[in-house]
């Protein structure tokens, strides 16, 4: 029996510039919050008291970028963390994995005289939580 015990919404913005994704913390279970990062392990998250945030540079922190033709653009970085240990020394969940991406088209605006980056299209994902084993669902808006 699956049992769906809640549903978490990740934001995830992009601008020309900068990706940043959003983990609400009550969807991080055992996770080690404070070890979260991005492909850079240099690069970790802001943490408050409902959020733990990654933010990255296009072509900073690991952030792969993939060109589809010379118009279209993936940028992609991946949010990881170890899961909590108890004091015991026991893990009782799994490493946490979840990939994000920033999709881009480049436009030239003839009134700027210059190529523009634009979003296609701002990306939303959902985390369901069942058994302890999250799953996400693309979610575009």
């Amino acid at each position: 029996t699956v049992e769906v015990t809640d549903y978490y919404e990740v934001s995830v913005t992009c601008d020309q510039t900068h990706m940043e994704v959003s983990f609400p913390l009550d969807g991080l279970p055992g996770v080690n919050t404070a070890a979260l990062h991005l492909f850079n392990s240099s690069c970790l998250a802001t943490v408050d008291a409902t959020y733990a945030t990654l933010r990255t540079g296009l072509q900073e922190c690991g952030t792969i970028q993939e060109n589809d033709g010379s118009d279209r653009f993936k940028f992609r970085n991946r949010a990881i963390a170890d899961p909590e240990t108890d004091a015991n020394g026991a893990q009782r969940y799994q490493p946490f994995r979840r990939p994000f991406y920033c999709e881009f088209v480049r436009i030239y605006v003839k009134s700027l005289e210059q190529n523009v980056l634009y979003t296609i299209p701002d990306p939303s994902l959902q985390i369901e939580i069942e058994d302890a084993n999250n799953t996400f669902t693309a979610d575009m808006h």
